[in-house]
């Protein structure tokens, strides 16, 4: 398991105690697994955000390429 899915993991889950609830760790790798792959594509105002010097297109590629690390392959 890559170490951006155990910090978003561990995030959720001190998120369920802050609300009183309770994560267990496999539903939160699950949903840490699912957010990231949501994230997959960046959006507009995130390609915006980007230096203007910076092509959307490479920084599309770039920003599949972290997230596909973060999910731990090179999907």
């Amino acid at each position: 398991m890559s170490e951006m899915i155990e910090r978003v993991a561990d995030a959720l889950q001190e998120a369920a105690k802050g609300t009183g609830g309770r994560l267990s760790r496999d539903t939160a790798v699950l949903l840490a697994r699912v957010a990231l792959e949501a994230m997959r594509e960046p959006t507009d105002e995130m390609l915006d955000s980007v230096v203007s010097d910076t092509p959307a297109y490479v920084a599309e590629s770039l920003w599949r390429a972290m997230i596909n690390a973060a999910l731990g392959g090179s999907e």
